[in-house]
């Protein structure tokens, strides 16, 4: 992004959103470990100029989202190139081995993960933590380009 200053907002379960300043100011783990894959079972982090009220766009160009449960969940982000061209990532540790193994959850029966691309919420909190400071990724996770 740019030189902006940002506010970041989440949303939840895609039906929920609002700005999340005091919640990004303690750090996002509590939320993350609250993922059942029920009640909770997604979260989009995401910002807006702070010199803006607060509204629900009707289109992200930039967000880091994950899925799942606290246990066992996934970590994707997305941004908009300036030719207007969206990429989208899965996050990893490492490059995956191997061929996709498992469902994150039974109500993602058709998204199928590698090992690498799962994450625990404690795990997944550094980043989501960095994300809302920094509005980037950390250098330290992987992100592996996938077509949505």
């Amino acid at each position: 992004m740019t030189d902006t200053e940002w506010v970041p907002a989440l949303t939840i379960n895609g039906e929920t959103s609002y700005e999340a300043k005091h919640e990004c100011e303690i750090g996002l783990e509590r939320t993350l470990e609250r993922m059942d894959g029920e009640n909770l079972h997604s979260l989009v982090l995401w910002h807006y100029p702070a010199d803006e009220e607060f509204a629900i766009p009707d289109y992200l160009d930039q967000y880091l989202q994950c899925a799942g449960t606290a246990e066992r969940l996934t970590i994707e982000f997305r941004y908009t190139r300036s030719d207007g061209t969206p990429l989208h990532f899965v996050l990893c540790r490492e490059e995956p081995e191997g061929e996709e193994t498992s469902a994150i959850h039974p109500r993602y029966p058709s998204s199928q993960v590698y090992p690498e691309d799962v994450w625990t919420a404690a795990e997944a909190a550094p980043i989501f933590d960095h994300y809302a400071r920094e509005v980037m990724i950390p250098d330290w996770v992987l992100g592996r380009e996938i077509e949505v």
